[in-house]
């Protein structure tokens, strides 16, 4: 079994569980079969990126989180816009350019 995709499957068992998913849920969600997704999680099969990345926009998170370490480079800066980037996406147009201006004067104060 590769370790890598064991790594992945595991990070995605547990990022389902965390929102109380079921495998069946992100299953349909992801628009591939609950199979699929339980040989994912066990690290027993290979997955397209197409897949990899159904299941990062379902579990609504960045494509790092689920990734070995020394693919991330430790990126705790991309994971952060990652996040702040899918939260200002679900604001209205008048409070996503609050934010932007007040993340705009923070910036400039440095």
């Amino acid at each position: 079994m590769n370790s890598d995709l064991q790594y992945i499957g595991e990070r995605i068992r547990a990022e389902r569980k965390a929102q109380n998913m079921s495998q069946e849920c992100l299953a349909e969600d992801a628009k591939i079969s609950t199979t699929s997704i339980r040989n994912i999680e066990n690290g027993s099969t290979d997955m397209k990126i197409s897949t990899f990345m159904e299941i990062v926009a379902e579990l609504k998170v960045s494509p790092l989180a689920l990734l070995p370490e020394r693919f991330s480079e430790n990126d705790n800066m991309g994971e952060w816009t990652y996040k702040l980037s899918n939260r200002l996406s679900h604001l209205s147009e008048k409070k996503r350019r609050e934010v932007q201006a007040l993340i705009n004067g923070i910036v400039n104060l440095c």
